[in-house]
């Protein structure tokens, strides 16, 4: 069975075809549309949500910088300071650009 395979292979890659599984949803694709009042309704408290995350990712690396500046005496705490700015750096970072970054993601799906 192994030389079978090996067979089939190499015969594909000498021809230059690539051996293809038809899709089993055949063009089926994501979709978030509810129709009616439910469709703005989620929509409007999905960006009232992310509104929410990004300003305490803001709050949370403005109390990371007063944390940092404050802790200037102590070695280990200006390191635990400098640790939870990276930390909110990236996370207010990853929630603002969240929109491109699901839109990158539908696109190479779709």
């Amino acid at each position: 069975m192994n030389s079978t395979i090996h067979t089939v292979i190499g015969t594909a890659a000498q021809d230059g075809r690539i051996i293809a599984i038809e899709s089993p949803i055949n063009g089926l694709g994501p979709s978030f549309s509810f129709g009616g009042p439910f469709d703005t309704w989620w929509r409007s408290a999905f960006a009232a949500f992310w509104g929410l995350v990004i300003i305490g990712c803001l709050v949370f690396c403005l109390g990371s910088i007063l944390k940092l500046r404050s802790t200037s005496d102590n070695p280990h705490a200006h390191k635990q300071g400098q640790e939870a700015l990276k930390i909110s750096s990236i996370a207010l970072g990853l929630s603002v650009a969240f929109g491109v970054l699901v839109t990158v993601v539908f696109y190479i799906a779709g």
